[in-house]
């Protein structure tokens, strides 16, 4: 039989709840008509609970509403999952013994957006499929982890139906890169082939269970290590880029970069922080696209990365602002600064001598939706060969933070509840400019 009740929590907030009397679990999960959405991150450690701290967000804020396929809602490793013991769900949270993952803290974060602006979300199933130092290969149809992933997306429409919930997969969120492979059209190549193959074998999943649709691919702009684990320029990053700017609004969308967060001791993974930081960035922007239903949502990132407009010695970028944003500024109080105060530009170019840039300044007169920066060389260019890059290259860290980082943002204005717990954190979340490279005139 089933259990049927009303539910108020400490925010005050009601909802009705199911639980199946004398199941497997005492699970409670939230009545509602709509659909219980599944997503799913994907790929390496960061894409569950990257490196050695301990967990610091401990128990379930929201255990009727965020959810897990019991057993595999943290799958993860070259082991095929069994099926069989994907038997209920189970509230998903991370424990004080174990570590924090990314895919508990983007559930808790979506349902507290959701209550932020007044209303009671559907719940969610947030599950992941990692594989921690893999390069993008293993990933691929047919891999262990791929067909996990498959395994248990189509275990999780059945057990919603206990529940009287209809349920599907409308995001996977990719977080993959230190591996590679390593080179631009490298690594863009078979990611493209992994998208398109998600995209397609899940709505064959979703379709079965009456929902004849594609999943949305959300990926990251990750930070890049070499084989060695040692910070330097792999092409990953642009690749990552390529992608989502050659497909937007075709079922992909950039979350934005990474360098915002610092890391672990271990000088790779997000300190918990950091995971706080991107992981309530993540459910804004999936709430942006698949909630909201601004299917275009697009990261901050340059108009063009081909032949940047040059007076002299003044170089004009002009961005493209998120959805409904109106400008950009430069962090003060978060990103500790690179040294050399350029924001984190460079120029480059093949005269042997390139001049530095002078200043880093935000410009005016962009059109409608994008937002300008100027930056000024100390001198004209004469070099072939005219490069600016952002938050790229392979400078040293700088104590828990990257050398690849830079310091232009949009604000979205929406509060930060990373902060809560996290009081240095910025106050509200912040859409970081995304690394590139781009041919200056």
């Amino acid at each position: 039989g089933t259990l049927i009740g009303t539910r108020q929590d400490a925010d005050r907030t009601v909802y009705d709840i199911r639980q199946i009397e004398g199941g497997l679990y005492d699970t409670a999960v939230v009545s509602d008509s709509r659909p219980l959405p599944i997503r799913a991150y994907y790929g390496q450690s960061q894409a569950g609970g990257g490196g050695g701290d301990l967990a610091v967000i401990t128990g379930a804020a929201y255990p009727r509403h965020v959810l897990a396929p019991a057993v595999y809602g943290k799958a993860f490793g070259g082991v095929g999952a069994n099926p069989y013991f994907i038997n209920g769900l189970v509230p998903l949270f991370d424990s004080a013994t174990g570590q924090q993952f990314i895919n508990a803290l983007f559930g808790m974060y979506l349902e507290r957006q959701n209550r932020d602006v007044g209303t009671v979300g559907p719940g969610v199933i947030a599950l992941t499929s990692t594989f921690g130092g893999q390069p993008l290969s293993s990933f691929a149809k047919g891999q262990t982890p791929y067909t996990n992933l498959l395994a248990i997306l189509t275990a999780c429409p059945p057990l919603a139906a206990r529940y009287g919930r209809r349920s599907y997969t409308d995001a996977i969120l990719i977080v993959h890169g230190e591996a590679g492979p390593y080179g631009r059209s490298t690594y863009a190549a078979p990611l493209g082939t992994l998208i398109d193959n998600l995209r397609a074998d899940v709505q064959v999943i979703n379709a079965a269970v009456g929902f004849n649709v594609p999943p949305q691919v959300f990926i990251t702009q990750q930070n890049q290590f070499d084989s060695n684990n040692t910070p330097t320029n792999t092409g990953v990053k642009l690749a990552q880029l390529d992608v989502a700017k050659a497909r937007l609004g075709q079922g992909v969308t950039m979350l934005g970069p990474m360098y915002q967060t610092q890391v672990q001791s271990d000088g790779i993974h997000m300190d918990n922080a950091g995971k706080a930081l991107e992981a309530e960035l993540h459910a804004h922007v999936v709430r942006r696209v698949l909630d909201d239903g601004v299917a275009g949502w697009n990261p901050l990132w340059p108009v063009s990365l081909a032949n940047l407009p040059r007076s002299g010695a003044v170089i004009t970028l002009d961005l493209v602002l998120p959805p409904g944003l109106a400008s950009i500024a430069q962090d003060t109080d978060w990103v500790l600064a690179p040294a050399d105060g350029r924001w984190g530009f460079a120029y480059t170019d093949d005269s042997g001598s390139p001049p530095a840039i002078a200043s880093v300044a935000i410009g005016s007169g962009a059109p409608v939706g994008q937002a300008r920066i100027v930056i000024t060389l100390a001198g004209t260019p004469t070099g072939a060969n005219r490069r600016l890059r952002y938050a790229l290259g392979s400078p040293a860290p700088t104590g828990s933070w990257l050398g690849e980082r830079g310091l232009v943002y949009a604000d979205s204005g929406v509060p930060s509840r990373a902060r809560e717990t996290y009081p240095t954190l910025p106050a509200t979340i912040r859409h970081y400019l995304c690394g590139f490279e781009a041919t200056v005139s």
